[in-house]
């Protein structure tokens, strides 16, 4: 209790902020996550066939910006199409 968690996506093979954020907060595991338009940080929705790298923190303090030592996350392995569902993220490492 007491942890958010934030689940994001970033554009495979760019470099700079996350194209979507979602953040959950006093979650319970396992959870459910989704990410969607309402998501999107900044620019629009790349065409349908791109492909995002996914990752998902619990942080302890809420700050998104925040990454402290102690904060658990997870990515998958691989880029994943935009559309996907059904994916697990393995919170499995810690800073």
């Amino acid at each position: 209790g007491g942890f958010t968690v934030y689940v994001v996506a970033r554009i495979a093979g760019r470099q700079g902020p996350p194209l979507a954020v979602s953040r959950y907060d006093g979650v319970k595991f396992p959870m459910d996550f989704r990410l969607d338009e309402s998501n999107i940080m900044a620019g629009g929705m790349p065409a349908t066939g791109g492909q995002l790298n996914m990752e998902a923190r619990l942080d302890r303090d809420g700050d998104v910006m925040s990454k402290e030592p102690g904060d658990v996350y997870g990515v998958i392995s691989a880029p994943v199409a935009i559309g996907s569902e059904n994916l697990s993220i393995v919170l499995d490492k810690d800073r």
